[in-house]
């Protein structure tokens, strides 16, 4: 994919535990993909490479390099810092593997003003909260994301971590000529949540809280 400006890559989150699902997320089924599949072939339409970061037991995708988590126990933090550490691209759409209704047309977007910015990462906010594992982050980023891991305060989390970070906000306006109900933003936790989302996979958004 040719673009002139800031490269643009993509690393998915696929190390959670998973305990209230039972079983690992990345392998649910919508359709004839898993989401890890699904998730792999959205993101590598609209970048230059694909990362997945996760366990030494998750099925392995084409078009996908994979690498385990170096920060094991430190959540979507560690993870981040693992994947910008492997990534060549100057920026990162980050998201986790359990996101169903992914919009290319919203990642796009956010990859699309993350080229254009000078802040460190481009977060959206839906609903007041930060969406943080469906967020761009410059590469260069990594060495203050390890700052935060080595310190032992709040901001070790994601979230936290983003008060240490120059923030391009997306409001929900920004969002809405894509995606109207923020669909792209639903993620699932747990068994009761797969199972009303696929009784009802066009329904609206649950405010995901990374």
């Amino acid at each position: 994919m040719s673009r002139s400006g800031p490269s643009r890559g993509a690393i998915i989150l696929a190390g959670g535990a998973s305990h209230r699902m039972g079983r690992t997320k990345a392998e649910l089924r919508t359709g004839d993909e898993t989401l890890l599949q699904r998730t792999v072939r959205i993101l590598r339409g609209l970048t230059r490479e694909v990362i997945v970061v996760g366990g030494p037991n998750l099925p392995k995708e084409a078009w996908a390099r994979h690498f385990a988590d170096r920060r094991p126990g430190m959540g979507p933090l560690g993870g981040l810092v693992t994947g910008l550490q492997q990534m060549e691209a100057d920026w990162a759409f980050v998201c986790g593997c359990d996101m169903p209704s992914l919009d290319p047309g919203v990642v796009a977007h956010i990859l699309e003003l993350a080229a254009k910015s000078e802040a460190d990462a481009v977060v959206p906010r839906i609903g007041g909260i930060p969406q943080v594992l469906h967020a761009a982050y410059r590469r260069q980023t990594v060495d203050k994301l390890e700052i935060r891991i080595a310190q032992q305060t709040s901001s070790r989390s994601l979230r936290g971590a983003l008060a240490h970070l120059r923030v391009r906000w997306l409001a929900e306006a920004e969002i809405t000529p894509f995606d109207p109900h923020f669909r792209s933003f639903i993620d699932i936790d747990s068994v009761d949540q797969w199972t009303r989302f696929m009784a009802e996979p066009n329904g609206t958004v649950r405010t995901a809280v990374r």
